[in-house]
């Protein structure tokens, strides 16, 4: 059979076009030597310098996702639950060439220039 709705609803979730995962929306919350991620909104143990008020836009919230939120980003990361390690980059895997779910709302319609 084909994926069930929770498998291609996980699908759309991990997939993510930018080489960088600045785009990258889904759900690994450990990085990749396997630590646990902290929570984007939380100080301990490392001060979060992108709070989901400021980053929002970029995937950040109130949750330990691995996310790309600077502009520097090189990978997908997350701060972790070691005292030792500040942060550290997370396994996404790789980048799709095309992104199909979920479909992305339509743009605002443009007004027309008046001739």
């Amino acid at each position: 059979g084909g994926l069930s709705l929770a498998a291609r609803a996980l699908a759309s979730q991990e997939c993510y076009e930018d080489n960088r995962g600045r785009d990258y929306r889904g759900a690994v919350n450990t990085t990749a030597r396997g630590m646990a991620c902290q929570r984007w909104s939380a100080m301990k143990p490392h001060p979060s310098h992108f709070l989901p008020t400021q980053f929002a836009h970029r995937g950040v919230g109130d949750h330990n996702q691995c996310r790309a939120p600077g502009d520097y980003s090189y990978c997908a990361w997350c701060y972790t639950m070691e005292a030792g390690t500040e942060w550290d980059c997370c396994d996404i895997g790789m980048p799709s060439e095309h992104c199909v779910w979920p479909p992305s709302p339509p743009p605002p319609p443009q007004p027309q220039p008046r001739q």
